[in-house]
C-alpha cells in the first residue's frame, strides 16, 4: 500500500516537472530548427531543403506578434520576416562555406562558438 502511494506521488511530481519544462522551454520543433546556427547542420546531405524547412518554422514562431496573458498584451515579433528573407542567401552561403573549418580539431570549445568567432575574424 505504501509503495503504491509513493509511486503515485512520484508519478505526479514527474508529470508536474515535465509540464513546467514544457512551459519554460521552446517546443522540440523550435529547438530542432535552431540547429541552423550550428556547423554540423551545414554538413548534412539534405541541407538546402532542411534549411528552408527549419527557417520557415522559426519564422512562423518568431516573426509574428503574440498575445500574452489574459489582458491581451501584444509582444512584438522577435525577428523581421522581410529582413530574414533578404539575408537568407548570404547566411546560407556563409554557413556552408565555414562549416568544415569550424568542425576541424581541436574541438576544445563549443563548435557553434568557434563558428561565430571564425566569422567575426573574417
Amino acid at each position: 500500500m505504501v509503495v503504491e502511494v509513493v509511486k503515485k506521488q512520484c508519478s505526479s511530481a514527474t508529470q508536474r516537472l515535465i509540464e513546467e519544462l514544457d512551459q519554460r522551454f521552446p517546443s522540440q520543433e523550435i529547438m530542432n530548427a535552431i540547429d541552423i546556427i550550428y556547423p554540423q547542420f551545414w554538413l548534412q546531405l539534405e541541407v538546402k531543403h532542411d534549411f528552408l524547412v527549419q527557417l520557415n518554422i522559426l519564422k512562423s514562431h518568431y516573426c509574428h506578434m503574440k498575445h500574452i496573458g489574459v489582458n491581451c498584451v501584444f509582444n512584438l515579433p522577435l525577428f523581421d520576416e522581410v529582413l530574414l528573407d533578404k539575408q537568407t542567401y548570404f547566411f546560407k552561403i556563409t554557413m556552408m562555406s565555414n562549416a568544415n573549418v569550424a568542425m576541424k580539431p581541436p574541438t576544445n570549445c563549443n563548435l557553434c562558438s568557434r563558428m561565430w568567432a571564425l566569422l567575426a575574424n573574417n
